[in-house]
């Protein structure tokens, strides 16, 4: 469905990486600046601006945008998949893997720019693990660890943190973190893996040769596929070749990955009744066994149609 004179209610999370550290006047003068249309503008914390969410004045046919990263999007996803109502998402995160995967730009002026000309609505999958959504994947293992420890250092300036994270990631890929995965692959076919880092992705990751394409971008979104990926290093050189292709491409065909792929999964980790996970850079626990799914182009996201018929 296209829109070519589109109105907005945004909703902005105030704690999302960008807005932390460019301030709320910056991202109020852009969307001033920008020509949007806007009904409602609100920049708060995910409490409240769920709030205001559920009292908005639906009779101005508004549509929604969802700033922030995309574990505010898999928030919001969820209600508002519930509700079967569309949004689209204004990248503010530090991966924005979801904002990769529909081709949009992480530049805030050229995404506003493109949402002022018109959205189109599109469906994508959305994954579970039990009854939590994700829209980009969940992991268990290093990710969530090292998610974790960078909140807990988001203090440092990048140049610190950067390198005391490679090193946090690096130990946490040693041997003495592998975990027994036990699987059951669409209802019958059974696997055992063991690895210190496990990653159930909604969809399946492309591998790009083209170097200014994302490293870490999914080859689809409307597949209705599982991608499972387990990384199991044997020494250091491992390791660090592991993480520096995860910067730079290749890392999907390296030996030390193994893929697997399924529409339906359950997992356990024997003598853990909750396992700690990450679902879109969001760290929970999970209770165990563990069903993952996905429900095929149940989403509806709104994309700048001018990039919609770029794609096409």
């Amino acid at each position: 469905m296209k829109d070519t004179q589109p109105i907005y209610d945004i909703y902005i999370n105030a704690s999302a990486g960008w807005v932390i550290n460019n301030g709320r006047e910056r991202i109020e003068d852009y969307i001033k600046a920008s020509g949007l249309s806007v009904n409602a503008l609100h920049i708060d914390n995910c409490d409240k601006l769920f709030d205001q969410l559920s009292k908005r004045d639906q009779q101005k046919n508004a549509h929604i945008l969802i700033g922030g990263g995309d574990g505010t999007i898999r928030s919001f996803s969820k209600a508002l998949s519930e509700q079967n109502k569309s949004f689209g998402i204004i990248p503010l995160g530090t991966m924005n893997l979801l904002a990769h995967d529909l081709n949009l730009p992480i530049d805030i002026e050229a995404l506003f720019d493109a949402y002022r000309t018109g959205v189109t609505s599109t469906s994508v999958d959305m994954a579970y693990a039990n009854d939590e959504p994700f829209l980009c994947a969940a992991a268990i293992g290093t990710i969530p660890e090292s998610s974790e420890f960078r909140e807990q250092n988001r203090q440092e300036v990048p140049a610190i943190l950067y390198p005391k994270l490679t090193a946090f990631v690096m130990e946490k890929l040693d041997a003495q973190y592998i975990q027994k995965h036990q699987m059951i692959l669409n209802d019958n076919e059974q696997k055992v893996i063991r690895s210190p880092s496990l990653v159930i992705s909604n969809n399946t990751f492309a591998d790009p040769e083209d170097w200014s394409i994302p490293h870490i971008k999914k080859a689809g979104l409307h597949d209705g596929v599982l991608g499972i990926y387990a990384a199991t290093p044997k020494n250091f050189w491992d390791k660090l070749r592991l993480i520096t292709k995860l910067g730079f491409g290749g890392w999907k065909a390296d030996p030390i990955i193994r893929e697997l792929k399924c529409s339906k999964m359950i997992l356990n980790n024997p003598g853990i009744l909750l396992q700690k996970m990450s679902l879109d850079g969001e760290t929970m626990d999970i209770e165990m066994p563990c069903t993952f799914h996905v429900k095929q182009n149940f989403l509806r996201i709104l994309v700048p149609t001018s990039l919609q018929e770029a794609a096409e």
